[in-house]
């Protein structure tokens, strides 16, 4: 790698964090409603009453591009 591109261990811990979470994310977003992922989870479960509604897909899917965008 080029100089300008060597980064110590930590240096981009917190960026790091930011896109491994922006794609757990959309991974999950695209699980819930293209995948039948309700059949292995119980109805009422915290990450159904995030995901699940149609209405939050939209903005499941806006939420890892602005952070994209962003960093």
């Amino acid at each position: 790698m080029p100089d300008e591109f060597q980064e110590k261990k930590f240096e981009s811990y917190f960026k790091k964090f930011l896109l491994a979470g922006a794609a757990s994310i959309l991974v999950m977003a695209f699980s819930f409603h293209v995948l039948p992922v309700t059949e292995f989870l119980t109805p009422g479960t915290p990450l159904q009453t995030l995901f699940a509604p149609e209405g939050y897909f939209f903005w499941w899917l806006i939420v890892p591009l602005a952070i994209l965008f962003l960093l």
